[in-house]
């Protein structure tokens, strides 16, 4: 394993020599840096100290920068930052926009307070995605409920970080396990849609970057720089002052926090270590001096190897050394672009190019109490300057306009938004460092200024990060234009401005309007979970501030609900709980997961979902019979009128259709709870009711059936309702047990009934003229006859007792009524009294002629002629559920069997 901070090729292994030749050189008389102070001189000597490389035995080091390239500190999350800040190496000049290149003996202090961490989750973040079993939605699930576990005894402010930051790991894993899939298959038919998904999760990482570098200093630190007491001295340095400005005033301290960011992103740096030594030139002007001495010519080189030659003579050099020095240029504007100024000096060294990384040393505020510094910053500004404006090399321009503050000429090498955003934010940060410190100039400083290096015409309507954002929007080239329209920068644009509510209604309006892949979705739901989390927004709704979040409507919920149905359309069951709970509305949390638990058929998934419903706390008993309302009240039962005029006394019944079963089905959801038990004989008496009223008889005796045994005393004991409704509701489910028995009943009687054994009795009688074979046939069909109507008759009393005994059960009581209330005599405003009524109208005469026929049947014509008796009870008042030709038709069955009774006497 390498020791070295930046890592190079094989090939260049002999490079190590040459940094030690450098380091070793550094105190002779033939150095190549002029005997001054310097930021690198930890030793306050007159030499500088050019050490890059850290101690051989720093293990850490070892570790962290094992197969990095040249310079680049790869810092993928906050706690690796805080790390680095912690060796010394990153306590120099690596983030020149909140060091300024102070000495490393005060490093410590310079440097902003480190960002706490909080107590991390241990996930195996490396592999978490390569188990192709659990989808990314499982993964992200599993992770908040573990993230939720470990966070019992976090600070409040803690919470949202720690959230934060595991989401961060999700998104780097994720991208390494589509890297690895890419790089292990050659071929892949579905390449492009995997690339496509790499570059989502990579804006996604870069979002939960800034998000918790943000809101780590917003929440925790900010509260804490506040308290703390920091007195500058009467004439203080500049570096105290610089201190103090990261301290104090936070917009200068977000604004460095967010060039952090971008400068993170911009690490990864191909490097081109060929010397920069205009070899080529050398050879040439080597070789023109012969030619020239033999009288010849050749083309238009410069005559001098000094830096400034070129531009000087107004001629060129060799066209590879041209090349080599624009690859040279684009490698070190790239180590400015990642705010490693660092990495950017020892590159120079490592490719020769000594005088340009001198001049990249300038950049240090003075500090007269330590003489160290540059007490010429701004005849060296002025200079850069200069550079940056009169350059032919694009990137060279861009190196030095970064030293000066040049905007245009950082802008003509940005490629992206994330350039131009930084572009615009670094100008900005340092001249607003330039201005505060300005004040606090040494006295050779101020005899030095420079009136032309007055800030960038640009940055003359600009003052915060909103504004450049704005800018970009409104007045930047369209390609970036187009890129502000990119829904993960409109996200970090509002982390930025630190305007959750418009994160979400963007977020909301982005998923609504737009087609966005269900990774947005489901990234944006992890956002409104970390704002949730946040004080600031808990502090807003107690402060009556109105979020919208309770409205149904609201951006979040709309948010939500889109990435719940993404989940029950992917039938990932076990997820949609812990999602579902998140609905600020508690209607809607019924509503949706109610909906969901319909499309579940299968007891032991329906016992699981419920079992998950209550975990996160959703109403599993308004949910449950939310669940039955929606399935049985889904389509308008067809109620058919029962013909008044039907000569056929059975009852009418329709077959069992699957909107039935499905139905039937639905009232299992109530017996999972011995409390909503009740519910369940409630649910399934409006069911019947239902049933009956389209002639569904089977239908309402399958549900009977479906239901557990012994439900009526479970139900009696654990009924939270009380005790007058709980018995009327058992008394009505009893009441249709009665009836569908008496029905029942009934149809097994006409059955054997209308099997009645049929022989013409003249058959039987003989004549005297039969043969002897004749009379055995008869006398055997005779008692063949005999036999089977016995036996019929014998059922047919049996069948006819238990249809009369059911019937009589029914007539018995105030069937469908309350307890209170026997006679059915309702209020006009009582809807469920009024119900009942219409369903003892259509069910009561038609049981009473089946009573008539059941007892003619069975020759109890005595007893069919008192059925008017039983109706005119006052008890019950059966004829108030008759019409008047209801009660002539009665009228005229009991005349004729009181006729038939009469007759039969004489």
């Amino acid at each position: 394993m390498s020791n070295r901070l930046f890592q190079w090729n094989d090939e260049d292994d002999n490079l190590s020599s040459s940094f030690n030749n450098v380091n070793n050189n550094n105190n002779n008389s033939s150095s190549i840096f002029p005997k001054s102070t310097s930021l690198f001189n930890n030793n306050n000597n007159s030499n500088y100290n050019i050490d890059f490389l850290p101690n051989d035995q720093d293990d850490d080091l070892m570790m962290m920068n094992d197969n990095k390239p040249l310079g680049i500190n790869r810092v993928n999350s906050s706690r690796q930052f805080d790390d680095m800040m912690d060796s010394d190496i990153f306590n120099n000049t690596n983030d020149n926009q909140m060091q300024y290149n102070i000495d490393n003996s005060q490093q410590q202090e310079q440097q902003p307070q480190s960002q706490p961490q909080p107590q991390q989750v241990e996930f195996d973040y490396e592999n978490i995605f390569n188990e192709k079993n659990k989808t990314d939605d499982f993964i992200y699930h599993y992770t908040l409920e573990s993230v939720d576990l470990q966070t019992g005894n976090e600070s409040k402010e803690n919470i949202p970080i720690h959230l934060a930051l595991n989401f961060l790991k999700l998104s780097q894993s994720k991208i390494n396990s589509l890297k690895n899939e890419l790089e292990q298959s050659y071929y892949l038919p579905n390449k492009k849609q995997i690339e496509n998904n790499m570059h989502l999760y990579e804006f996604e990482k870069d979002t939960w970057d800034i998000l918790s570098k943000l809101y780590i200093y917003r929440d925790i630190e900010k509260e804490k720089d506040r308290q703390e007491s920091i007195v500058l001295q009467m004439q203080p340095s500049q570096t105290e002052v610089f201190n103090y400005l990261m301290k104090k005033n936070f917009e200068i301290r977000e604004n460095s926090i967010i060039i952090q960011w971008l400068e993170e992103m911009a690490s990864h740096i191909e490097l081109n270590l060929d010397p920069v030594y205009w070899d080529h030139t050398l050879q040439d002007l080597k070789n023109k001096n012969k030619k020239t001495t033999a009288g010849k010519t050749t083309g238009n080189l410069v005559t001098e190897l000094d830096a400034d030659a070129s531009s000087r003579q107004n001629v060129s050099i060799d066209k590879e050394d041209e090349k080599n020095q624009a690859k040279f240029l684009s490698t070190l504007w790239a180590f400015l672009r990642a705010g490693n100024k660092e990495g950017a000096i020892e590159f120079c060294v490592t490719v020769g190019q000594y005088w340009r990384a001198q001049t990249l040393l300038g950049f240090n505020y003075y500090d007269n109490e330590t003489n160290i510094g540059n007490p010429y910053f701004n005849l060296w500004k002025s200079n850069c300057l200069d550079l940056s404006n009169k350059s032919q090399d694009l990137y060279e321009r861009a190196v030095y306009g970064v030293m000066s503050g040049n905007l245009n000429s950082i802008l003509q090498v940005s490629k992206n938004w994330y350039d131009y955003l930084w572009g615009y934010l670094k100008v900005l940060f340092d001249e607003r460092i330039y201005q505060e410190l300005k004040p606090y100039r040494s006295a050779l400083s101020v005899e030095e200024d420079i009136e032309h290096l007055a800030p960038s015409s640009n940055l003359s309507q600009i003052h915060t990060p909103r504004d450049i954002i704005n800018l970009l929007k409104t007045a930047s080239p369209q390609d970036i234009k187009n890129q502000s329209k990119n829904p993960y920068h409109i996200i970090q644009q509002m982390i930025i401005n630190d305007d959750y509510r418009a994160l979400f209604d963007t977020c909301a309006q982005l998923i609504s309007k737009t087609h966005q892949p269900i990774e947005f979705t489901r990234f944006a739901v992890m956002l409104i979970l970390f704002f949730r989390k946040r004080q600031c927004y808990q502090d807003d709704i107690e402060n009556g501030l109105d979020t919208g979040a309770d409205d149904e409507n609201s951006s979040e919920n709309v948010i939500i609900h889109e990435y719940v149905k993404h989940l029950i359309g992917t039938q990932q069951h076990e997820l949609v709980a812990l999602y579902t709970s998140l609905f600020n509305s508690e209607k809607l949390r019924i509503t949706v997961y109610s909906k969901f638990l319909e499309t579940i058929t299968d007891q032991a998934t329906r016992q699981q979902c419920l079992g998950l419903a209550e975990q996160f706390n959703l109403n599993t008993q308004e949910i449950a019979q939310s669940v039955v309302k929606n399935i049985t009240g889904s389509v308008s039962a067809s109620i058919a009128e029962s013909s008044s005029n039907n000569n056929n006394n059975a009852i009418s019944s329709s077959a069992t259709t699957l909107e039935d079963s499905t139905k039937i089905d639905s009232i299992k959801w109530l017996c999972f709870d011995k409390q909503l038990l009740i519910k369940a004989i409630l649910s399934s008496n409006l069911l019947i009711r239902e049933f009956i009223k389209s002639n569904k008889y089977n239908a309402s005796s399958d549900l009977l059936k479906s239901l557990p045994k012994d439900i009526v005393a479970i139900a009696k004991q654990s009924s939270p309702l009380d005790e007058q409704d709980t018995n009327n509701i058992i008394k009505e489910f009893k009441d249709w047990e009665n009836y569908l028995s008496a029905n029942n009943r009934m149809n097994t009687w006409l059955q054997n009934y209308a099997n009645q054994p049929k022989e013409n009795l003249l058959s039987f009688k003989l004549s005297g003229k039969e043969t002897y074979a004749q009379k055995l046939d008869i006398e055997r069909r005779k008692k063949d006859y005999e036999e089977a109507f016995g036996q019929w008759n014998q059922n047919n009393i049996i069948h006819g007792q238990e249809a009369i005994a059911a019937i009589n059960t029914v007539l018995g009581s105030g069937w469908l009524c309350p307890m209170e209330n026997p006679v059915g005599e309702f209020d006009d405003d009582d809807e469920n009294g009024i119900e009942i009524n219409e369903i003892r109208k259509r069910c009561i005469p038609s049981l009473f002629k089946s009573l008539h026929t059941v007892l003619i049947g069975t020759d109890q014509m005595a007893k069919s002629s008192r059925l008017c008796n039983k109706i005119a009870d006052e008890r019950f008042k059966w004829f108030n559920v008759f019409t008047k030709s209801e009660l002539q038709e009665i009228l005229f069955l009991v005349r004729e069997s009181s006729i038939k009774m009469l007759s039969s006497s004489f």
